[in-house]
């Protein structure tokens, strides 16, 4: 899973995030304790109908995402 960082989180906003073969779907993170941590629901922009442009994660899809979204800090961090 390719994620690109849009945003950082800073000053208590959400830091937002895509995935590579997901367009127009953005998913929001914050750091707790140093770590990642995913919201569980996500933003998809290609809904025509506004009310349901957010979407609650599935518990699988959910954990998917936090791992590569814990994988993807880790080696930013460590600069590679």
């Amino acid at each position: 899973m390719i994620i690109k960082i849009v945003q950082m989180p800073k000053n208590r906003e959400w830091g937002i995030f895509y995935i590579d073969n997901l367009t127009d779907t953005y998913f929001r993170f914050e750091i707790v304790n140093g770590k990642p941590r995913l919201d569980t629901s996500f933003f998809a922009d290609k809904e025509e109908n506004p009310d349901k442009k957010h979407k609650k994660l599935s518990a699988d899809l959910y954990e998917k995402v936090q791992k590569s979204l814990v994988e993807h800090i880790e080696l930013k961090d460590a600069g590679i």
